[in-house]
């Protein structure tokens, strides 16, 4: 006979636990994960990072301009040493030129001065053998 209570009384608690399962799978609801939360930025610091991004590549930018107007400087001084350099290597190649042709005719003279002089000598020795 207690064998039949004892059955009974493990029939009632497992009954009483799937009741209890049945209300709360039926009455809870579906069990959202919490929403990520947004950060809260406060308005002056949002203003205050923009003008810092702004200045920053006003400063990027200037540096950038003052350094392409120092090359193009340079370039400009570069190009401009190069003609006077160019000037003045002409210049000395004139000057060169000048200096060939005068040597030329000086050679020439001193060619022309020996023949006339070998000339000369020949005809003293012509009129002294006579």
């Amino acid at each position: 006979m207690w064998h039949k209570v004892i059955s009974f009384f493990d029939s009632l608690i497992i009954h009483f636990f799937l009741l209890v399962i049945l209300l709360l799978s039926l009455t809870l609801p579906e069990m959202n994960p919490p929403a990520p939360t947004k950060s809260v930025l406060d308005e002056r610091q949002v203003q205050a990072e923009i003008e810092r991004l702004k200045r920053e590549q006003s400063y990027k930018s200037t540096a950038q301009q003052t350094q392409e107007y120092a090359l193009e400087q340079s370039k400009t001084d570069y190009e401009q040493l190069m003609k006077q350099e160019q000037a003045h290597l002409d210049v000395l190649r004139q000057q060169q030129e000048v200096e060939r042709q005068e040597l030329e005719a000086m050679k020439q003279r001193s060619l022309n001065e020996k023949a006339a002089l070998e000339t000369l000598l020949r005809e003293k020795e012509a009129l002294e053998g006579e």
